[in-house]
């Protein structure tokens, strides 16, 4: 992977190991020991062919948790849209053994982010639409060809749109 520090500093080709139920990135050392990375990872790209992430990029630094990560979706040079990653601990007992724990992914909410700032998606388009600008271009472009805001494909067209003039 490639991993972007909060004092701007990156690493390539880093053998990684992203928590995100707490949120942290382990890496292996010159000695192959996992060590964790002591400051905050603003951003990692998976550069692994072999993996189901590959070319992923994930960011963290918004909202009230700036270590929590978010998957980029669509990224551009007014826009971006993004996906919360969370992971659930489940515990579950099985009759006559131990407690155990399960650690469930789940696809998590969409956001916008402008200029350093996360737009929660909901249902009510008018509620994120200054992420645009409040340009009414978009508007237009959402009516004229029916997307609705809340639905993830017709969302990454209108970032696509915005992010095209």
């Amino acid at each position: 992977a490639r991993i972007k520090l909060e004092d701007n500093r990156v690493f390539v080709s880093v053998s990684l190991k992203l928590n995100l139920f707490e949120n942290k990135v382990y890496f292996k050392d010159c000695e192959n020991r996992q060590r964790q990375v002591g400051l905050r990872v603003v951003q990692i790209e998976i550069r692994d062919e072999s993996s189901e992430w590959n070319n992923a990029i994930f960011l963290s630094g918004f909202g009230t948790n700036k270590n929590a990560y978010y998957r980029v979706l669509g990224d551009g040079k007014k826009i971006g849209y993004l996906k919360e990653l969370v992971i659930i601990q489940k515990e579950y007992k099985v009759l006559h053994s131990a407690t155990q724990k399960k650690f469930e992914f789940y696809d998590g909410k969409l956001f916008l982010y402008a200029q350093g700032i996360l737009y929660d998606v909901s249902k009510d388009c008018a509620s994120f639409m200054s992420a645009f600008g409040n340009d009414s271009k978009v508007a237009n472009y959402m009516s004229s060809n029916g997307l609705k805001c809340h639905k993830e494909k017709d969302l990454m067209k209108l970032v696509e749109y915005y992010n095209s003039y």
